[in-house]
């Protein structure tokens, strides 16, 4: 099961990167409030594994719920992003997907604690 959590836990933090690469990316408006099928998918892999983590870990922590905020900040711009206020909704995306890295790294220093600590 460790292996798996592991698996999981990368898979998190690439797909993360990923999303997050994609809106320190986009420049325009559509790159925004149409987004690319392939980033939504990843999106709801990102939750599947946030879910199978929580599910099969030792303990469910407080950075466990952060990444509600970064898939906040993915999707409420969607809907409210006009001329007027793009560069805060770029604003948004751009620190709110940051968010989504955050459970699992903390997640690793976590591991990385507990085995030097049981070494």
């Amino acid at each position: 099961m460790k292996a798996l959590l592991l698996t999981a836990l990368a898979g998190k933090f690439i797909i993360a990167c990923t999303v997050c690469i994609y809106f320190w990316n986009a420049k325009t408006m559509s790159q925004v409030t149409n987004l690319p099928l392939w980033l939504l998918i990843l999106t709801v892999v990102y939750i599947s594994l946030q879910m199978f983590s929580r599910k099969y870990s030792d303990a469910n922590h407080w950075w466990d719920w952060v990444y509600y905020i970064g898939l906040l900040s993915i999707m409420i711009p969607v809907s409210i992003m006009n001329e007027g206020n793009q560069q805060l909704c770029h604003l948004a995306t751009d620190f709110g997907t940051l968010f989504l890295i955050a459970p699992p790294v903390v997640d690793a220093i976590v591991l990385m604690k507990k085995s030097n600590s049981n070494s």
